[in-house]
């Protein structure tokens, strides 16, 4: 018999796709993201890891395992999650210096994985860098980088969960990327920050690429300015309102301060909010009263 499994397709039922932040990640899906080195890529893992805790940016609260490779839990990746706000309950990490090396591709380190993934209730799985968890793989060989990837294809698909890989930025094509990756992300310096600029995806329609802009040490992630895309300011103002209150309630002028600083004024926030539906309310938030913004 063969160990080859021949599946008829009209004996096979669709899996829908089910996406934790809107065509960037998907359960049972890997996603890449690469960027030159010292662009920022940790960083802004972090910041994005801890907005979805809190269910911001993304389709609910998402709950993530870190594989870090490169930093010290304790002196790095707590203080950095935590200064960013994250809910730190919705976060478990495996690995960091200090720590014995992991090989995914091994079954052991990969069980560890998956029992991981199962006692936290993960959501998402970020493995940063790559490099660090693969052992010695030329990764710009398409056939390696295609067998390295395997046992990540099989542990999103086993236990539906959404994986983002973190690796430094190859030179020319992404190999084998179109094949082994639903999408390619790609974070890049940019006036001001960093862009994060979906290129390819196999999964859906390409996502607006996002900028950074830096206020501080906290990032305000926000679709490109209208002149840069051609759109009405009103236009902009409505994209970076779904991406920021989309499915959430929050604090009125915690929206107006963040909508600012990404460049919408109050007033065209307003009209945006009045375009989308959204709602306005007397809400409550830490026992006190404030007035609330709500993203139906």
């Amino acid at each position: 018999m063969s160990k080859y499994n021949v599946v008829r397709l009209d004996q096979t039922e669709e899996t829908p796709l089910v996406w934790l932040w809107d065509r960037r990640l998907a359960r049972g899906q890997l996603t890449i993201l690469e960027g030159d080195v010292g662009v920022g890529k940790s960083s802004a893992v972090f910041d994005l890891v801890a907005r979805f805790s809190r269910g911001r940016m993304s389709n609910g609260v998402v709950r993530t395992l870190l594989l870090c490779g490169d930093h010290s839990v304790g002196a790095v990746v707590l203080p950095r999650l935590k200064k960013a706000g994250a809910d730190l309950g919705c976060i478990a990490v495996l690995g960091g210096r200090g720590q014995p090396a992991m090989n995914i591709r091994e079954g052991e380190d990969l069980e560890a994985v998956g029992e991981a993934i199962v006692a936290n209730k993960v959501d998402l799985v970020v493995i940063d860098p790559l490099t660090a968890f693969v052992g010695k793989v030329n990764l710009r060989d398409e056939t390696a980088l295609r067998l390295a990837m395997r046992p990540l294809i099989e542990l999103a698909e086993k236990h539906r969960v959404a994986v983002l890989v973190v690796m430094p930025r190859r030179r020319g094509p992404m190999l084998g990327a179109c094949g082994v990756f639903g999408v390619a992300l790609e974070l890049r310096a940019a006036e001001g920050g960093v862009e994060l600029a979906a290129w390819r995806s196999s999964l859906a329609a390409l996502a607006e690429p996002l900028v950074a802009k830096l206020w501080g040490d906290n990032p305000v992630w926000s679709v490109p300015e209208a002149e840069a895309k051609g759109v009405s300011s009103l236009d902009a103002a409505k994209l970076w309102l779904e991406l920021y209150l989309g499915g959430k309630t929050l604090p009125m002028s915690e929206v107006v301060d963040a909508g600012g600083l990404a460049g919408h004024s109050m007033r065209t926030l307003e009209r945006a909010k009045a375009a989308l539906n959204y709602k306005g309310k007397m809400g409550e938030v830490d026992g006190r009263p404030v007035w609330v913004w709500i993203g139906a």
